[in-house]
């Protein structure tokens, strides 16, 4: 999902000071921000937006200014990392139609494939089951595009 917001807008999300249904804290840079919560005895930052070293900068200038040692860095599979511990996905997830689904997500799937990769990876999946399309888009795959980096239940929830 891609969303153009003003100042204003941000400024409104920020204010609510809850993410996941959690007390949460918004540390903005000079390029970047990230919002941290508390869960289990940890701080997580599980919203953030920028390039990656102004998003690190700002987890580095979020712990100097609260004074916590370590945090956890939630990140997509989108986002490059040299240490990465992977996290189960929490929800529930299930593609009905298949063609609705590649209708919908056919901007996004072509600015990764070329348009014949497109038409193929369209015929391939008009043969396959919901649940063995749930599996190839969402959870594991080495296509282009796949998996399609979930929503996080935060600010952008919906």
């Amino acid at each position: 999902m891609r969303y153009f917001r003003d100042l204003s807008q941000f400024s409104k999300i920020f204010a609510t000071g809850r993410v996941m249904v959690r007390a949460a804290r918004t540390f903005i840079g000079d390029k970047a921000y990230v919002t941290v919560i508390k869960f289990r005895d940890s701080n997580y930052i599980v919203e953030h937006a920028g390039c990656e070293s102004d998003v690190i900068e700002a987890a580095r200038g979020y712990l100097q200014l609260s004074g916590e040692k370590e945090c956890v860095l939630v990140l997509d599979s989108l986002f490059p990392s040299e240490e990465r511990e992977k996290a189960g996905f929490e929800g529930t997830m299930k593609v009905i139609s298949i063609d609705n689904f590649l209708d919908q997500l056919e901007g996004y799937y072509r600015e990764v494939m070329t348009d014949v990769e497109f038409e193929a990876f369209r015929e391939e999946a008009r043969k396959m089951t919901p649940a063995e399309f749930t599996r190839l888009a969402l959870l594991e795959s080495n296509m282009k595009g796949s998996p399609i980096p979930l929503p996080v239940y935060g600010f952008d929830y919906i």
